[in-house]
C-alpha cells in the first residue's frame, strides 16, 4: 500500500529543537487539493521490490540494485517483465553501466564489483569502508567511498577490466554524489566540510582533514561552499553548468538548488527545496530532485517549481531519451517514472 505523502512528511521532518529555516525563503508546502500544482501519484514501472537505490540505462532497459535483497535485476522500459541479473551482492548499493556490463556498490561486502550480461560478478575493489555513488567512463570505474566517520572519505577508480585501484583523493568530508566531466569528477562533500569539489580524473592526492585547507596546488580545487552541505550534483558540459542541491542536515527543510558555471562561479539559487532533497537529474528544459514525499521540477532558468509526481519516495535518477525521469522508490518497493 502506498503511503500518503503526509506520511511520508512526518518521516521527512526535522527533530525537536532544529532551527528555522533561512529568512526569505518561501517553505515548502506538502502536495494536497489545495495545490494543483501537483500532477499525479507516479507511474509504477516495477513494484515488488525489496529497497531498491541505484539505478542505470543498460540498453532500453534500466537496471536497479534492490539493495536489501542484494540482487540486481533488470526493468524494461516503459513496460515488462523484471528478471534477476545477478544475486547474493551484498547491499548492492549504487549501480552505473557503460552498455556491456554493471558496475556497483557493495555497501555491506566493501566491495565494487562487475556484472556481465551473464550475471558473473568480478571483484574489482575491496576494503571499502561505505561505498556509494559509482560512475563509469572511458574505460574507468569512479566512486565514493562515504568513509566510517567525517573526514575518512574518499574518491578512488579502477579500471572497468580490473587491475589496480586509484586514490584520488582522501581524508574527504563525507562525499556522497560525483559526476564526471571531461577532465574532471565533480563530488559534493556533505560533511561538516560543505564543499562543492573537483578533482582531475588522472591525479592522485590528499586532501587532509581539512578539504578548504589542502596544500597549493593539489589537484582538489574547491568549485562551491554553499551556506548548507551539497548533496546531489549534475551537470551539462554543452551548456556550460554544473547544477547541485544542498540540504541543511539541522533543518530537513532548508536548503536550495544552484546552478553554477563549471568553475563555480556565478552561483544561482533556482528555488528552495523540499524536504530532505537528495538524488537530482536533468533533462532538456528542466532540473529535477526529489524529497521524502515529491519529485519535484523548475526551468533550468530558476523560477516557480512544480511536482510533477507525489507520494514517493526516491534514492536514484535517470532520464529517458524521450525525456521521461525514472527513479527507484525505497519506501514503496518500486521503480517509477513521471506520469
Amino acid at each position: 500500500m502506498r503511503l500518503p505523502a503526509l506520511t511520508l512528511l512526518l518521516l521527512a521532518s526535522c527533530s525537536e529543537g532544529a532551527s528555522a529555516p533561512d529568512a526569505g525563503l518561501v517553505p515548502f508546502v506538502p502536495p494536497d487539493a489545495d495545490h494543483p500544482d501537483v500532477v499525479a501519484p507516479p507511474r509504477v514501472l516495477a513494484s515488488g521490490l525489496s529497497s531498491p537505490r541505484g539505478i542505470a540505462w543498460m540498453g532500453p532497459d534500466v537496471v536497479v540494485a534492490d539493495s536489501a535483497a542484494g540482487t540486481i535485476v533488470r526493468v524494461p522500459f516503459p513496460t515488462g517483465s523484471t528478471s534477476t541479473l545477478a544475486t547474493s551482492i551484498g547491499q548492492p548499493w549504487n549501480v552505473a553501466t557503460d552498455g556491456s556490463a554493471v558496475y556497483a556498490s557493495e555497501r555491506a561486502a566493501g566491495r565494487i564489483v562487475r556484472v556481465d550480461s551473464g550475471g558473473q560478478v568480478t571483484e574489482l575493489a575491496t576494503g571499502q569502508a561505505k561505498p556509494g555513488r559509482v560512475r563509469v567512463s572511458g574505460g574507468t570505474v569512479y566512486w565514493v567511498d562515504e568513509g566510517a566517520s567525517d573526514g575518512a572519505g574518499a574518491v578512488r577508480s579502477v579500471p572497468a577490466a580490473g587491475g589496480v585501484t586509484t586514490d584520488l583523493a582522501t581524508g574527504l568530508s563525507t562525499p556522497h554524489d560525483l559526476w564526471i566531466a571531461t577532465g574532471w569528477v565533480y563530488v559534493t562533500l556533505s560533511g561538516t566540510t560543505g564543499q562543492l569539489v573537483r578533482l582531475p580524473l588522472a591525479s592522485t592526492a590528499d586532501a587532509g582533514p581539512d578539504d578548504a585547507g589542502a596544500e597549493a596546488g593539489a589537484p582538489l580545487v574547491v568549485v562551491a561552499t554553499p551556506p548548507v552541505p551539497p548533496v546531489g550534483v549534475i551537470g551539462d558540459e554543452g551548456a556550460g553548468f554544473v547544477f547541485y542541491t544542498t540540504r541543511d542536515p539541522a533543518w530537513p527543510n532548508g536548503g536550495n538548488l544552484y546552478r553554477a558555471a563549471l568553475d563555480g562561479t556565478g552561483p544561482v539559487p533556482l528555488s528552495y527545496e523540499a524536504p530532505n532533497a537528495d538524488a537530482i537529474a536533468l533533462t532538456a528544459s528542466h532540473v529535477f530532485w526529489s524529497s521524502n514525499i515529491t519529485v519535484s521540477r523548475v526551468s533550468r532558468d530558476g523560477g516557480a517549481y512544480d511536482n510533477p509526481a507525489h507520494e514517493t519516495s526516491v534514492a536514484d535518477f535517470v532520464v529517458a531519451a524521450d525525456g521521461t525521469v525514472v527513479w527507484t522508490d525505497p519506501v514503496h518497493g518500486a521503480v517509477e517514472a513521471t506520469p
